[in-house]
């Protein structure tokens, strides 16, 4: 009995479902893949900060005793002295100051919800380094901003990009926020959804469940 090949109908239809399945799975595939990489990323630069400030602490006593005057907000001055505590103790590529180039991404960053937050390379007062890891790292004193749980106070904010430049450019997916306190680091306890707030509380999130499936809601 002869052998009977596929007809080129066959392998084209074959090939056609083929790049369909991988149209529909290949995004979802190279997004978890992502995902998976910025929470280990949000974890080891959380620790790592953790780590950096407890250092000073135990080098200089609590950050609310440092030379830095807290209520004067987003003071370049102010913020330069607050960085001095902290950089002895982490790996930096390049300190930018608070004006100088390259540390940050220039343009817009947008809410968890798409909208429009803050250009924040362009606020007075932010001081910017960049790891050795390429986490784009960036602090303001928060004015006293309100107390914490556990009668904690609210002494600065520190804001860590994952990727630097790269996109989203979005709290929530790449940029993550933290604060400092009278008694270290700490974390916003807001909520963090795609329909509510603004996505700061998402760092959170991610260091308790290890995952960022509140994108998928």
């Amino acid at each position: 009995m002869p052998l009977r090949g596929f007809t080129l109908a066959e392998v084209l239809i074959t090939l056609g479902i083929i790049g369909v399945v991988a149209a529909l799975t290949i995004p979802t595939l190279m997004q978890k893949t992502d995902e998976r990489e910025t929470v280990a990323k949000v974890n080891k630069v959380f620790s790592t900060i953790k780590n950096a400030v407890n250092l000073a602490i135990s080098e200089n006593g609590s950050p609310s005793s440092w030379d830095v005057d807290y209520v004067a907000y987003r003071d370049d001055d102010e913020i330069t002295k607050l960085a001095s505590y902290i950089k002895p103790y982490l790996n930096i590529s390049k300190d930018c100051g608070t004006s100088e180039s390259g540390c940050m991404y220039d343009g817009m960053y947008k809410a968890l919800n798409g909208d429009d937050k803050y250009v924040y390379s362009s606020i007075d007062g932010i001081y910017r380094f960049l790891l050795n890891d390429g986490t784009s790292l960036f602090m303001s004193t928060s004015a006293n901003g309100g107390e914490l749980d556990n009668n904690l106070l609210r002494l600065a904010t520190v804001y860590i990009d994952v990727n630097n430049e790269k996109g989203p450019n979005q709290i929530g997916k790449d940029l993550f926020v933290m604060f400092l306190n009278n008694n270290g680091v700490s974390l916003p306890s807001e909520s963090c959804s795609l329909y509510e707030g603004d996505g700061g509380g998402c760092v959170e999130y991610i260091i308790i469940n290890k995952n960022m499936d509140y994108l998928n809601e």
